[in-house]
């Protein structure tokens, strides 16, 4: 199991990047889990065992390679055709459910309205893509374009570069690989993307081995960790401004305003305090006494 420190680690000197691409599946969709259980439901109906080692095995492959993996190593009496047929079936019906991961639209938001160029490349098929795009139309539409594992310009899916290679290929300036950053979960994604000869940020399965995440560029717990500004991006609009924390300058916004729109009725100063209760007679008539004695100590010294 890896260990993700409470930031990030990384293993080379960051480069400024003016493209991002995304990967879908366990980066910007918690959609993996719904992949891994119709693997394992397929397995089951045929009274197979889909082990832990065989699912961090397939994760992240397309649908094709891991159909192949999986009836081949299970021994499944099944054709690979037919097991493909079957999780697609199966993830359609739950993919659209999938729920973002964390950070994930403040981060395409951020870039998007920063006029940063975005793109996704992900090994899922068209078909699951579109589904997914469907259900949230507004977050996908922030997205350039789109390149799928079926893609007729894709050769072969992750872990080889085609998919990053045609997804920078079709951004209208055409950026070369080395100006790109991609974003993937997967051992197989990263390897596609160094393949590339991009930068790639890692936000693992927290199962998987700390040495098969070694080539990413950098390792985050999440997409909240990441920081634009590292790799020439635009920062987030929070960034705190002249070393000044984010709290720290609302707080101090929030009591300049209140300090403006707040009236501050002028206070009458008092002379004497005086208490009439029949128990603090000798007191209020002591406080008198120091009172006067003070007043005439204070005319004497204008006096001299």
């Amino acid at each position: 199991m890896i260990h993700i420190p409470a930031q990030f680690y990384c293993t080379r000197k960051f480069k400024k990047v003016t493209h991002c691409l995304f990967d879908l599946d366990g980066t910007v969709l918690d959609s993996e889990v719904v992949y891994q259980k119709a693997i394992r439901t397929i397995c089951e109906k045929y009274g197979k065992t889909y082990t832990k080692d065989l699912e961090i095995e397939c994760y992240g492959a397309t649908d094709r390679d891991l159909s192949e993996t999986v009836v081949q190593r299970v021994l499944l009496p099944i054709s690979v055709d037919d097991f493909e047929h079957q999780l697609t079936d199966l993830v359609g019906k739950d993919v659209s459910n999938a729920p973002l991961l964390p950070g994930a639209e403040r981060l395409l938001t951020h870039l998007y309205d920063s006029k940063v160029p975005i793109a996704l490349a992900t090994n899922s098929t068209e078909r699951a893509v579109r589904i997914a795009a469907q259900a949230r139309p507004k977050l996908f539409a922030l997205f350039n374009h789109k390149v799928c594992a079926t893609d007729p310009e894709v050769d072969r899916g992750k872990p080889h570069p085609d998919i990053y290679l045609v997804a920078a290929s079709r951004f209208p300036t055409k950026p070369k690989p080395a100006h790109c950053i991609v974003f993937e979960d997967s051992e197989i994604g990263v390897k596609a993307a160094v393949a590339a000869g991009m930068q790639v940020v890692m936000i693992p399965n927290r199962r998987l081995d700390r040495q098969k995440t070694r080539q990413a560029t950098i390792v985050l717990r999440s997409l909240r960790d990441f920081k634009p500004e590292e790799f020439g991006l635009p920062p987030f609009p929070e960034t705190p401004a002249k070393g000044k924390p984010t709290s720290a300058r609302v707080e101090q916004e929030s009591k300049a305003e209140n300090t403006e729109t707040k009236k501050v009725e002028p206070v009458q100063p008092t002379a004497l305090l005086v208490d009439y209760s029949p128990k603090s007679s000798k007191i209020s008539k002591i406080s008198k006494l120091r009172a006067q004695m003070s007043l005439l100590m204070n005319k004497k010294v204008l006096v001299r």
